[in-house]
């Protein structure tokens, strides 16, 4: 599910592609994802699994939509758990 009043997430739809603009809410860089208009319209509704809705993208990629933080901060963040 989208959590828009933490995130900072900007959309432009550019035909059958939209570029989505994320801001990590740890350190504030900003990612761009490009995919496609149909899969980020599913997302959005929140019925499918994320990895069903962008196959294409990475596992970091996908946690970056879910929770806002990129995989270096996400990797720093846990890295304690995972020792």
């Amino acid at each position: 599910m989208l959590n828009i009043n933490v995130m900072k997430v900007k959309t432009r739809c550019d035909g059958d592609l939209t570029i989505v603009t994320i801001y990590c809410i740890e350190c504030e860089e900003s990612f761009e994802l490009v995919v496609k208009t149909t899969d980020w319209h599913r997302f959005e509704i929140g019925k499918e699994f994320i990895r069903d809705c962008f196959p294409y993208l990475t596992l970091d990629q996908r946690e970056l939509l879910l929770s806002g933080i990129c995989g270096e901060c996400f990797d720093k963040l846990f890295k304690e758990e995972e020792e």
